[in-house]
């Protein structure tokens, strides 16, 4: 393929987080790739770079029931370039700071969500004293990955951009796994910063089934908190006959 552009936008920052995530670059040198099993990824991943590469289709392996789709290009100056802000071959473990334009992270972040990342989002019910009924809405934000270096920049850059504090947990290996594994998780009210910083407008590159989780978490906060402020609005009242 010919020369790729490399002039930073929002698209282009998205495309670096889906390969510190779920992309790799090949140890010849000039092959970069991609792995997914939402096709969807791929198809953002190539219109946010200007590649039309065919994409192959993998048949379900050890890990997962799905079939694994797969984009593969040929760019020996893209690859250097690529290594020149701190991408690696072999890169699991060995990931860390990359040069990201501050005002493009939160563009970067969501790629890196959108590959290796999870929305949660789930009302808490429980009874207590008296049988008093509470709700809470639980939403986190959660990173995964290999390299705790990784995962403590993203963490320095959350918390430096937005003001945001999260968790950095190591997790029991997965299977076939030998390397330690992290986990970085936002709480509720860090988790809404965040969210509504990475979708901040309509057009933007994004997995849709995570910008859909997103949305409907923001909805259903503005909702619980309404309900929340009627339900102890009248509670008040009675209390105070």
């Amino acid at each position: 393929m010919g020369r790729m552009q490399r002039t930073w936008d929002p698209g282009l920052a998205y495309a670096i987080g889906l390969i510190a995530t779920d992309g790799n670059l090949s140890s010849d040198g000039r092959h970069v790739n991609l792995t997914s099993a939402d096709k969807e990824q791929l198809v953002n991943f190539q219109r946010c770079l200007g590649i039309n590469t065919k994409l192959s289709k993998n048949p379900p392996g050890s890990f997962t029931r799905n079939p694994i789709y797969r984009v593969q290009f040929s760019d020996r100056a893209f690859y250097h370039w690529l290594e020149g802000i701190g991408l690696k071959p072999r890169k699991t473990a060995r990931l860390g700071r990359l040069s990201i334009p501050r005002r493009l992270f939160r563009d970067f972040l969501r790629g890196v969500i959108d590959g290796d990342g999870s929305i949660f989002v789930y009302t808490d019910r429980y009874n207590v004293y008296k049988g008093t009924r509470y709700e809470y809405l639980r939403l986190y934000v959660a990173i995964a990955s290999s390299s705790r270096r990784f995962l403590e920049w993203i963490q320095e850059m959350s918390q430096e951009l937005l003001s945001v504090r999260g968790s950095l947990l190591q997790q029991p290996n997965p299977t076939r796994m030998r390397k330690p594994h992290w986990k970085l998780r936002f709480a509720k009210q860090d988790s809404v910063k965040i969210l509504r910083w990475l979708y901040y407008t309509e057009r933007l590159p994004s997995l849709t089934r995570k910008r859909v989780i997103a949305e409907e978490a923001m909805r259903s906060l503005s909702l619980f908190r309404d309900k929340r402020i009627k339900r102890y609005g009248r509670r008040r009242y009675k209390d105070g006959k």
